[in-house]
C-alpha cells in the first residue's frame, strides 16, 4: 500500500482516500530498503516480474518478497520515502503492514 500526502498524486496509487497512521508504526527510510536490497541479494531484473513496473524507482524494490521479508526482519511496518512523479517527487508512506493505518475516508 502506497500512500501520500498529495492529494491530487494520490491517485496514481490507486483509490483516493484518507488513512489515519495508527500509534506504534515503525517508520524506515530510504537506507533501509538499500540495506534489505543488498541483504535480500536482489536484483534490479527482478521487479518485472513481482510487480509489472520497470525498475528504474528504486523504491519498487519494496514489490520484491525477499526485500519485503528484509525489511519486516528489521522490524518496520513502512517506509517513509520520496518518490518520482513525472519530474518532480513526492513524500511517499509504502505501508508493509496495513494493519497499521486505518482508513478515515475513501
Amino acid at each position: 500500500m502506497w500512500l501520500t500526502r498529495s492529494r491530487g498524486d494520490a491517485g496514481f496509487y490507486g483509490e483516493v482516500g484518507e488513512y489515519e497512521v495508527l500509534p506504534g508504526m515503525r517508520l524506515g527510510t530510504y537506507a533501509d530498503l538499500v540495506r534489505a536490497v543488498r541483504e535480500s541479494g536482489a536484483r534490479r531484473g527482478e521487479i518485472r516480474a513481482a510487480s509489472g513496473f520497470d525498475g528504474h524507482n528504486d523504491n519498487d524494490f519494496v514489490y520484491l518478497p525477499a526485500v519485503q521479508e528484509s525489511l519486516r526482519g528489521m522490524g518496520l511496518d513502512a517506509l517513509l520515502v520520496s518518490d518520482v512523479m513525472a519530474n518532480y517527487e513526492i513524500d511517499t508512506l509504502i505501508v508493509l503492514d496495513k494493519r497499521k493505518v486505518r482508513a478515515v475516508t475513501a
